[in-house]
């Protein structure tokens, strides 16, 4: 008996949920297909130098996902996992040394994240839920991170670790520097 192919739909009547997961994926790499093909780009790009500016383009309009764009890329182009995200590093290094040489550029990209964060903040609010607010609360955490404003973190100390030792267990750790057994 033939095996079928990975392309082919499941067949198993246990995979039936599948097809609206299989759909939304279908969908996706359409998408990126379509951002893939952006006119203008010169041909005389070898194939790997048209693959990092695909994906360049990508992560500048936001619609690189981690762990799930690698994933359809390398459907779509034959790759694996793994090229994929050489070629995303790649492609990171130049974004980040583009922004770096051309401040404006960072400071377009700034607004974008500080944005994304505003609707993701909007948008779990309007949930009207304890689930929304907390989600709110964390897009409001992670911003603060992102912008180095979060507050210093309170670590509470309790109690003295030294105050069970006997004598003879501190003066032996202070000539020594080891701990007593069981400490």
């Amino acid at each position: 008996m033939a095996r079928p192919s990975n392309r082919e739909a499941p067949t198993s009547p246990y995979s039936a949920g599948r097809g609206v997961v299989t759909q939304r994926r279908q969908r996706s790499l359409a998408r990126l297909q379509a951002l893939a093909k952006r006119p203008g780009q010169r041909e005389t790009r070898t194939l790997t130098e048209q693959r990092i500016d695909e994906i360049l383009n990508m992560m500048n309009d936001g619609v690189w996902v981690p762990g799930q764009t690698d994933r359809q890329l390398a459907e779509l182009w034959g790759l694996s996992r793994e090229r994929i995200q050489g070629l995303a590093v790649e492609a990171n290094r130049i974004l980040r040394r583009t922004m770096r040489e051309d401040p404006e550029l960072g400071k377009d990209r700034l607004a974008r994240a500080l944005q994304t964060f505003e609707r993701i903040r909007f948008k779990a609010e309007q949930m009207g839920t304890e689930r929304g607010l907390a989600i709110a609360l964390d897009a409001e955490q992670a911003c603060l991170t992102f912008l180095g404003l979060k507050p210093a973190e309170k670590h509470e100390v309790t109690g003295d670790r030294f105050a069970a030792w006997t004598n003879e267990e501190l003066k032996s750790f202070a000539e020594h520097g080891k701990r007593p057994l069981g400490r």
